[in-house]
């Protein structure tokens, strides 16, 4: 199973992961059941590709780009494993 997002912080998203594994505390409710039935050890955060935003991009037109980018991802990616 994968859960596919997309984050304009990635540091952000990553320390999210971080600390909902050292809490031992599932903060997605995507993952809530899983997280409880396999444990935080089963799950790993994974940057699948990542774009730089462009000094004359708006935040809502890098946000745009990044929506995109999980559209390809999600078209590529088998859908019947997620979440």
């Amino acid at each position: 199973m994968y859960l596919l997002d997309y984050a304009t912080n990635l540091q952000a998203k990553q320390n999210n992961f971080n600390f909902m594994v050292s809490s031992g505390s599932c903060l997605d409710n995507r993952l809530k059941e899983d997280w409880t039935a396999f444990g935080d050890k089963a799950f790993i955060f994974e940057i699948l590709e990542a774009l730089e935003k462009k000094k004359e991009q708006t935040q809502d037109e890098f946000i745009d780009d990044l929506k995109m980018l999980e559209q390809l991802w999600k078209e590529n990616l088998d859908s019947s494993t997620r979440y």
